[in-house]
């Protein structure tokens, strides 16, 4: 009798140690996630939690300026990854002399580089097309393309050189990016490929500019419209397109944008959309990207959510 009680006492032990443990196990247990990625995700939900500091009325010009910084970087990324390309193929074309299946297959790759490129060519040294990557296009074969001041600029120099906005083909503004083969350090012929500027500084948008909270324009020194969310504004000069706000802000800085590379400024306009006040204040900044010969002047601007009345 004595042995059974003390079976079913040492029955009874094992059965609390084994709650005990278990319970021990689940207050112990480590995340399988790693500790910095736990404080990440607690940083995002409380973010997630706040008001977005862009809806209120406590706007900062830092808010425009982020959104410049960031557009300059997603669009010199864009540029740098067509860049190392072009100039790889650019080189293994000079290396080889390529039958035409080969120089398909290459065109067919450059083509791929990016989403924001398309249309690349071979010219020989007189600028007469040589190859197309596009079956559709074999009839283009032949043109003389000598009349074009960039490709010039590529035999002459040796080096790569960005053009300045065309119509393409099918009639879409695009900038040509062009670069040299060479042979023996001497210009055998030209690589050259189409950059789609309009889907490319609206894709960099999208990502900086999320919330959709500021206007974003992009120019060429001189004045002429390469990116406006206005399609038909497109191609123009902001000097001679008048019409919209905005315009009206860049023209009170064009002198500004035209000679500095970088810069913000605050500026008052009167606005036909608010007859109750007399001013509306705007935060506008700017930045330079250079590329291959070229300059791209990025702007944004954004209204600040006070009007005055003076």
């Amino acid at each position: 009798m004595y042995k059974g009680a003390a079976r079913l006492h040492m029955v009874i032990i094992v059965i609390l140690l084994i709650i005990f443990s278990g319970n021990a196990g689940c207050s112990d247990k480590k995340s399988d996630l790693d500790p910095y990625i736990e404080d990440q995700i607690d940083i995002r939900n409380s973010e997630n939690n706040q008001e977005s500091e862009y809806g209120n009325s406590n706007y900062s010009q830092i808010d425009a300026i982020q959104v410049r910084d960031d557009l300059i970087r997603i669009i010199s990324k864009e540029l740098l990854l067509i860049d190392t390309s072009m100039t790889a193929h650019s080189i293994r074309i000079s290396q080889s002399t390529p039958n035409k299946n080969e120089t398909k297959k290459i065109l067919a790759e450059i083509r791929n580089i990016s989403p924001h490129t398309q249309s690349p060519i071979i010219l020989d040294k007189n600028l007469i097309i040589t190859e197309v990557a596009y079956d559709e296009y074999e009839d283009l074969v032949g043109s003389d393309l000598s009349d074009q001041d960039h490709l010039n600029e590529v035999v002459r120099t040796g080096e790569p050189v960005m053009g300045t906005l065309i119509q393409t083909v099918e009639g879409i503004p695009a900038i040509p990016v062009s670069y040299p083969i060479l042979v023996n350090n001497t210009v055998s012929g030209v690589l050259s490929i189409l950059v789609d500027q309009k889907t490319l500084f609206a894709d960099a948008i999208l990502v900086a500019d999320r919330d959709n909270r500021c206007n974003v324009y992009v120019l060429q020194p001189d004045g002429q419209i390469l990116y406006d969310n206005e399609p038909d504004k497109t191609e123009k000069n902001t000097i001679g397109n008048s019409g919209s706000m905005d315009n009206s802000i860049i023209k009170k800085t064009i002198g500004q944008i035209e000679t500095e590379n970088s810069g913000n400024e605050t500026v008052v306009i009167q606005s036909e959309d608010y007859p109750e006040s007399n001013n509306r204040t705007h935060d506008i900044v700017w930045d330079t990207i250079a590329f291959h010969g070229k300059e791209w002047k990025i702007i944004v601007i954004k209204p600040l959510n006070n009007i005055s009345n003076q």
